[in-house]
């Protein structure tokens, strides 16, 4: 009996069967890619054309208050009110804007000249010359106040960051400055001495940095942030700092600052203030800038602040108990100027220092004043407590006159209980 044979494909009919699945596969990967990358260009330019829109509206909305001054490669914008001797200058922390100093400026404004400015990439001035360290800062001030035709002497006027960028400019320009406020100032060796955890969270890997300021450029910053409506400030400038917060250019300045190599070395390289009157401002709460490091922060910080008013012989140190590092701007600013109000930096003893002091107490009342409104109660005790005699300098040409023994015992720690 035969058998039939059974039928079978050619080897080449069965390779090519199982091919054409894989190549199907294969196709279906491409168009998956392609529609992948696509999609991701579409959306990274619906959120560039997004972040572009926003900007111009902002922009529109928002006119600078002051003039814009060629310094060189670019401009910066500076707004001063007042007039007279010394000018205040107001310098804002990191990667932050002139409209700080709205609620101080004007008061300030009624008994002096003042201005506010904003640094290179800031507000409403161009973008500068990299690196944007302490020294590149100081120098551009200096270029802008020149050529602004704004004749020292300068009262100087740091917070935060700020506080870095006006040490540097005392020391580079040391004849034009009569005097320095620090507003819960930075350490220049703070970075160094904080948790290191800290340092990692808040200091960008380079690139890290250029990954934020990717998302920002295409709209994200501007999509997720959360500004209060009430920041502190007059409607206006609340408007005016969300406009800049939300920004990409807030973050290109906040990584080109904070990422600055030289910054602090720069600061730490820096002379000690001599007989000039200092002032240091210090804040209690810290819990929005170091998180869950708040509570093993704040003594560091303190200690650190301490240190800043040990700068000067002629110096004192004001503590705003639950104030925090930006409510000393806004609506603890009546303590603050409070504080320095109440602050005896005994310049009168000096004949050739009186209008300075003069000039001191009459800002420090305006601001006072005009803070006042802003907070229901300040508080009425002042509990005093001598502070460790700080670190005794040779007096700059400036202040020859002062013997630097007698201004020593001027410097003092008080503190106050903010609302």
């Amino acid at each position: 009996m035969k058998v039939a044979a059974v039928p079978t494909a050619p080897a080449s009919s069965w390779a090519a069967s199982r091919r054409l699945p894989i190549r199907r596969v294969s196709q279906l990967v491409r168009r998956f890619a392609v529609g992948a990358i696509v999609l991701v260009l579409a959306l990274a330019g619906a959120g560039a054309t997004y972040e572009a829109i926003g900007a111009t509206q902002d922009a529109a909305a928002y006119p600078p208050p002051g003039r814009l001054v060629n310094v060189g490669s670019h401009r910066l914008h500076i707004s001063c009110v007042g007039d007279g001797s010394p000018t205040v200058v107001f310098e804002s922390g990191l990667a932050n804007m002139s409209a700080d100093w709205a609620n101080v400026q004007p008061a300030v404004g009624a008994i002096t000249r003042a201005c506010a400015y904003d640094r290179a990439g800031i507000g409403w001035s161009d973008n500068g010359e990299q690196p944007r360290d302490s020294r590149q800062i100081a120098q551009e001030l200096h270029t802008l106040l020149a050529n602004a035709g704004i004749s020292g002497p300068f009262v100087l006027v740091g917070q935060s960051f700020g506080g870095l960028y006006v040490r540097m400019f005392a020391d580079l320009y040391p004849d034009e400055v009569a005097g320095m406020v620090l507003v819960d100032a930075s350490h220049p060796d703070m970075w160094s001495r904080v948790p290191p955890a800290l340092t990692a969270a808040q200091v960008p890997s380079p690139a890290m940095g250029l990954a934020y300021r990717g998302l920002a450029h295409l709209g994200f910053t501007r999509l997720t942030a959360n500004f209060p409506a009430d920041c502190g400030l007059t409607p206006q400038h609340c408007g005016e700092e969300r406009a800049w917060k939300v920004s990409a250019r807030a973050i290109d300045a906040y990584i080109a600052e904070m990422g600055a190599p030289e910054r602090d070395a720069q600061v730490r390289a820096t002379q000690m203030l001599g007989a000039r009157p200092l002032v240091v401002l210090s804040a209690t709460d810290h819990t929005a800038e170091f998180g869950p490091y708040a509570a093993e922060v704040d003594p560091l910080w303190q200690q650190m602040q301490n240190e800043l008013a040990a700068l000067s012989s002629n110096s004192a140190h004001y503590t705003v108990e639950g104030a925090t590092h930006s409510s000393l701007q806004a609506k603890d600013a009546a303590a603050s100027g409070r504080s320095i109000a109440t602050s005896n930096l005994n310049a009168r003893r000096c004949a050739s220092l009186v209008w300075r002091s003069e000039s001191w107490r009459a800002i420090a009342s305006s601001i006072s004043r005009v803070s006042a409104r802003l907070t229901q109660q300040v508080g009425q005790s002042l509990h005093r407590r001598r502070s460790s005699p700080p670190r005794s300098t040779s007096p700059s040409p400036l202040w020859q006159s002062c013997s630097s023994s007698k201004l020593a015992r001027s410097s003092s720690m008080h503190r106050y209980s903010a609302t």
